[in-house]
């Protein structure tokens, strides 16, 4: 038995070495053979749920991890992690009962109450989770990890003193926690008497061969230079961020380019023809580019006792690739995917999409979904859900492509790290919007953040009657809206409206001449008539 049990190890560490090293493929094929050859150790299923759930093969995650949980029935955190993929599975309802039983028994176990409230971060419900994170960081004061969790969940609610409080917490824990200062810089305008430079700076000084923490400390170090009037330094870190992050990225921006040609050229008259779609008209799109004030007209209209905000929902591309591409099928390139979706059912589309928000949607009249990249599907939402509501946000576009070659972002927008890129995408994109707009005249309201800046009030009664809501004054008051924000716009959007980012891009006119004169010399700018002087 014991070597037995030294060979499971050693089986098992494998998997772990190939996880740690990102090749989730040969973890794939090694925990396969694991669990085969050790089928009573828990640990082989469990992983194996793990490398399948980030594999996307939701259902093989769900069979592995059902196998751990009849080899160890009373471990809370193999039940969440089977809720987690139940979540990802769109099935709501189970997924939270598992958590809620979870809950119930974790008594003073901080582990477990750190990680039921991921699930609930998770499933987007950050007002559940913040006393659950509460709760585990007084149970286990010196655990970074959840210390920075919490910091995040208070941004996300607009508890800003709180979420630095935790920020601060957790870097005296984890100092080489670099993401974590990025964050704080964020939370709050920086002052000559209160700023985090000198820090910032000795950290990067000697941050080494760490891309990513050099990264991080220069969109920090960028955003309180800003804040402190020093635009050549903020504009230099800016440069330095953005060429650490992209010369670690597997990315050509010619091949979105291709993509957004190819549904323009698939997406023609079928885009303007009649159609039979789901009838719901509880769907409101609010898209645009990153960074043009798309949370701002989000948090207007989920002011509105007619609707709530579901968020940055993935929804529609996930049902519309499920549609393309069956499980099963041979796999597409995304070129193959653009063409194959002309020919799908679109009312069976716009149905599983709606009933894929549930719950997160359906206790309001209307829900918006705020995923900005939804303007890559307008001709399918408008054939799928004839009836949806569809809102476009611009801004003037060296503010617009500023604000983005500004932000650290996650995992999406991989063209704002260059400003090369950023202009070729910028006017691509304006290409795609003018083919939406000339084939589906009206379909889509263009709305100008300077305008929402300069005529709240009017602005706002366009965007209602476009939606078809009356008139509400609680609209004109969203800083009020105490749902959580999990955008780049998170601390923003707890303030009265303001205009100081309006022109933000004349700060630095001298570092954007080339983009300038790209974008002005565009015909599809040109085309675009967005009105902007420059």
């Amino acid at each position: 038995m014991e070597a037995v049990s030294l060979q499971c190890r050693a089986a098992y560490e494998a998997v772990q070495q190939q996880l740690r090293a990102g090749r989730f493929g040969e973890a794939a094929l090694a925990c396969k053979a694991l669990c085969e050859r050790f089928p009573g150790f828990v640990g082989g299923w469990e992983a194996g749920s793990f490398i399948a759930q980030r594999l996307g093969n939701l259902p093989k995650a769900l069979e592995y991890i059902e196998r751990a949980l009849t080899l160890e029935p009373d471990l809370p955190l193999l039940h969440l992690r089977k809720a987690r993929v139940l979540l990802q599975l769109s099935r709501h309802e189970e997924a939270r009962r598992i958590a809620q039983a979870v809950e119930a028994l974790t008594g003073d176990d901080a582990a477990v109450v750190a990680q039921v409230a991921a699930f609930h971060t998770a499933a987007d419900d950050h007002a559940a989770a913040l006393p659950l994170y509460r709760r585990a960081r007084a149970l286990d004061p010196g655990n970074a990890g959840v210390c920075f969790n919490l910091a995040s969940t208070e941004r996300f609610l607009g508890h800003i003193d709180e979420a630095e409080a935790a920020y601060e917490a957790g870097l005296k824990l984890k100092p080489g926690n670099h993401e974590a200062r990025y964050l704080r810089a964020g939370l709050r305008r920086q002052t000559p008497e209160r700023n985090h430079i000198a820090e910032l700076e000795a950290c990067l000084a000697a941050v080494g061969a760490n891309w990513q923490g050099e990264s991080q400390l220069c969109y920090a170090l960028a955003k309180e230079y800003e804040d402190l009037g020093d635009y050549a330094k903020s504009f230099a870190a800016l440069k330095r961020a953005g060429a650490s992050r992209r010369a670690h990225m597997r990315y050509d921006v010619a091949d979105d380019e291709a993509a957004i040609d190819a549904i323009i050229a698939s997406f023609g008259p079928f885009a303007a023809g009649a159609t039979a779609g789901h009838p719901s008209d509880e769907p409101i799109f609010v898209l645009g580019l990153p960074r043009t004030g798309t949370t701002l007209v989000e948090r207007i209209l989920a002011s509105h006792p007619q609707v709530s905000s579901a968020g940055e929902l993935n929804h529609f591309a996930i049902e519309m690739t499920r549609a393309v591409q069956p499980p099963g099928a041979a796999p597409m390139d995304k070129l193959q995917m653009i063409a194959a979706s002309t020919s799908i059912d679109f009312a069976a589309l716009g149905e599983r999409y709606v009933a894929s928000t549930r719950p997160l949607t359906g206790h309001r009249a209307h829900f918006i979904d705020k995923m900005p990249l939804n303007y890559l599907y307008c001709g399918l939402i408008a054939r799928a859900l004839p009836n949806a509501r569809i809102v476009e946000l611009v801004r003037h576009p060296l503010d617009a492509c500023l604000s983005m070659y500004k932000q650290l972002f996650t995992l999406a927008y991989p063209f704002s790290y260059d400003l090369d890129d950023l202009g070729r995408y910028y006017l691509a994109y304006l290409r795609l919007m003018n083919h939406w707009h000339r084939t589906m005249p009206g379909r889509i309201l263009r709305v100008r953040y300077e305008d929402v800046v300069a005529d709240q009030r009017g602005q706002t009664a366009r965007l209602l009657e476009h939606c078809g809501l009356p008139w509400d004054d609680a609209c004109l008051s969203f800083e009020r809206n105490a749902s959580a924000s999990t955008t780049a716009s998170a601390v923003q959007v707890r303030q009265k409206l303001y205009g100081s980012a309006v022109g933000r891009w004349t700060h630095y006119a001298e570092y954007l001449v080339p983009l300038a004169e790209r974008i002005h010399a565009s015909p599809d700018y040109r085309a675009a008539g967005l009105g902007y002087e420059w």
